[in-house]
């Protein structure tokens, strides 16, 4: 059975460059590349397991054709065996929080030196998880700035269930189609969880949809 590492980044410079790495690290792993968004979801159309293993996943945010989140959310739904790691140069918590709450299960930046990026990809070999120095010093300033979750706040089964619909990206319209609500009642229930959580964005709700294991 074929083992794959896929790829998918627009810059060919920079796909080759991780190509390269990827190789180093996992010799065993047949490189799979794509330069946008469009092509890497129909080669997934296409996957045949019984015939290959998708095992590592390098994804890009900012591809010409959409965002990278959509990818990993969709490699953490059907592809569960998959490691999703973002390789980007955003380095922002919007960026960071709403890859890790869609299912990434590492964060590098491509300004990185190549030896870190070696280093972190062994990390993943050895079932560790990837985060670029930077990105583990920002989620720890961050999670310092926040502080620690208030104990004893509860949300109602729909506040939970509109929540994580919220964490995986989805758009007013979006959660009140997949709940079963109107719209008008989709935005309140938003706005009572953000009271709640005491939040005031979609990338600090993530954050609180991580720690109650919703998504």
């Amino acid at each position: 059975m074929t083992r794959h590492a896929l790829i998918v980044e627009d810059i060919a410079a920079v796909r080759d460059w991780l190509v390269e790495v990827c190789k180093e690290v996992f010799p065993d792993h047949s490189a799979v590349t794509f330069g946008n968004l469009a092509a890497a979801q129909r080669f997934l159309d296409k996957f045949a397991r019984d015939e290959h293993t998708l095992d590592l996943a390098l994804v890009d945010l900012g591809l010409p054709d959409g965002s990278g989140t959509d990818l990993i959310r969709r490699l953490a739904r059907d592809f569960p065996d998959t490691l999703p790691i973002v390789t980007t140069i955003y380095g922002d918590d919007a960026h960071i929080f709403e890859a890790i709450a869609a299912g990434a299960r590492g964060y590098l930046l491509k300004d990185d030196p190549t030896e870190t990026f070696k280093r972190e990809f062994v990390r993943i070999r050895q079932g560790e998880p990837a985060l670029s120095p930077a990105v583990a010093r920002r989620m720890i300033d961050h999670f310092r700035m926040v502080g620690v979750p208030q104990r004893g706040v509860s949300l109602t089964n729909r506040e939970m269930e509109v929540l994580s619909l919220l964490a995986l990206g989805m758009r007013i319209q979006d959660i009140a189609r997949e709940a079963g609500i109107s719209e008008h009642t989709a935005r309140d229930h938003v706005k009572s969880i953000y009271r709640k959580l005491n939040v005031s964005s979609r990338a600090e709700a993530a954050i609180e949809a991580v720690r109650r294991g919703l998504v």
